[in-house]
């Protein structure tokens, strides 16, 4: 921040003492007020241009200290998020219990007050969480929500009260990343839900056509949004239909927005809106299994599931790494006053996955539509349980890769045995395994697994075949070939 880099027309007239970098007609300056200098700089007809020294950073995976427990970016595979190009700038509205502006890893991933955010429970342009009742140690629902989506990765700059009396932190300084971390993806907060939880059909009706651009009336008010938001993320419903809601939904889709939303939690296949109205996108959840995602025992089921999504278990521990199998995202500690993370479940946590993967897509392609990007989504999707659309996956569990179009390096091999039950095994770079199964017909696909997500996707290379294991002490698999 204090280094501006200086092209001059010929070495002379560059300051006597400054840094060479490369060239002698390019210097390096030093000073204390960038923005001054530049200023004189561009005054100065010596100066063929100046620029500020600025930073770039290794691609790659993010660095940050929880990342490694944020399986469900291994699963749908946006841990390659970072190798695809996103050049537009995308708005996402989290309509919610609103955030906590605070906390350290979103910064510079919030419109605010002065920029569109706003309150429809209080009736004000700051949506600050006020509170939890129901979680004050790891609350802020709606915070939890705009971490999954756009948390910041690398160090981030903490609030005072993450320091101890000696000056040494006691918050992470890194944090997490959300799904869309790579790109220029901002959330647009709006606050509908109060500290239980619970808001009104209209406060949610109100919001979703304003996150769409559109003028809405409220309590005596003319709001209009300076931000239109491109997706729009609802992690609440409600099992009582409402025409209010379902309109405001048709309303946004007609202004080019796409509203996605949490399918319930009710474990059953009751409908809750509005993820089930007219042109919303339901999405349901699933774990972290061994192999194929399944259904979580709490996610709805029925014909209007678009897209599955991790929603988590907190109960379990699949893949043995002592943490719960929950979705982690940034919370806030009200009891204490300060920015912390913890792991929740819920079709909550999936739907706002695929807000972020929708605004990725349209990141990537400034001109693609939201309902174009949609239907890329839709069609790249790893179509688990019954072929074709189900009630329990949608279309399928996300599969970011494959929808970004990304070059993957080649990954290892997956191999799955389906019969009296389900097997995965991982063969060695040869393709090599020894397994032990009970003799009867089983079904194989096998597949070069580069999304390294455990399981074989649509777009990987793979070959199916059919198998009858011999009742004998040792019996060998005819090879299987990969396309």
């Amino acid at each position: 921040p204090n280094r501006v880099l200086v092209r001059y027309r010929n070495a002379a007239a560059a300051p006597l003492g400054s840094k060479t970098a490369g060239t002698p007609a390019l210097r390096v300056l030093e000073t204390t007020d960038p923005a001054a200098l530049l200023a004189r700089l561009q005054e100065d007809p010596n100066v063929v241009w100046a620029e500020p020294d600025g930073v770039v950073r290794a691609l790659g995976e993010p660095g940050d200290e929880y990342y490694p427990l944020e399986w469900h970016l291994r699963r749908t595979g946006a841990r390659w998020a970072y190798l695809g190009g996103y050049p537009g700038s995308v708005t996402v509205a989290v309509v919610d219990t609103g955030v906590r502006y605070d906390h350290p890893d979103l910064t510079d991933r919030l419109w605010g007050p002065a920029d569109g955010a706003y309150d429809f429970v209080d009736g004000d342009p700051d949506p600050t969480d006020p509170g939890d009742n129901r979680n004050p140690q790891a609350g802020s629902h709606g915070t939890h929500v705009t971490g999954i989506i756009a948390a910041r990765t690398g160090v981030n700059p903490l609030p005072p009260s993450c320091y101890d009396p000696n000056g040494d932190p006691i918050c992470s300084e890194t944090g997490l990343a959300g799904l869309a971390w790579p790109a220029d993806v901002k959330v647009l907060p709006l606050r509908v839900l109060d500290e239980t939880g619970n808001g009104l059909f209209s406060a949610v009706a109100a919001a979703v056509r304003y996150a769409a651009g559109l003028p809405v009336e409220w309590e005596g008010q003319t709001l209009s949004n300076p931000h239109p938001a491109r997706v729009i993320n609802l992690s609440l419903g409600s099992t009582l239909f409402s025409n209010a809601m379902c309109e405001a939904v048709a309303d946004a889709r007609a202004a080019g927005a796409i509203v996605v939303a949490a399918a319930g939690n009710s474990g059953g296949t009751a409908y809750f809106y509005p993820a089930s109205c007219p042109g919303a996108v339901a999405v349901a959840a699933v774990d972290n299994a061994a192999g194929e995602p399944k259904p979580t025992w709490y996610t709805q089921h029925n014909d209007r599931v678009t897209l599955s999504a991790p929603g988590g278990d907190v109960q379990q521990d699949a893949d043995g790494d002592g943490y719960p199998d929950g979705v982690l995202s940034t919370t806030w500690n009200f009891q204490t006053n300060r920015p912390n993370y913890a792991f929740y479940m819920g079709t909550s946590q999936a739907s706002p996955q695929v807000a972020a993967a929708l605004a990725l897509l349209l990141a990537q392609d400034p001109g693609r539509s939201a309902a174009a990007a949609l239907e890329r989504l839709t069609s790249t999707a790893t179509d688990l349980g019954e072929p074709g659309r189900d009630p329990y996956y949608g279309y399928g569990i996300l599969n970011l890769p494959q929808a970004l179009a990304l070059e993957l390096p080649p990954g290892p091999y997956r191999v799955r045995f389906r019969g009296p039950f389900e097997r995965w095994v991982t063969p060695d770079a040869d393709g090599n395994f020894v397994t032990y199964l009970p003799s009867a017909p089983y079904a194989v696909l096998a597949c070069r697994d580069d999304t390294a997500n455990g399981f074989c996707d649509t777009g990987e290379r793979q070959t199916e075949a059919s198998v009858l294991v011999a009742p004998e002490p040792l019996f060998r698999l005819p090879a299987l070939t990969l396309p």
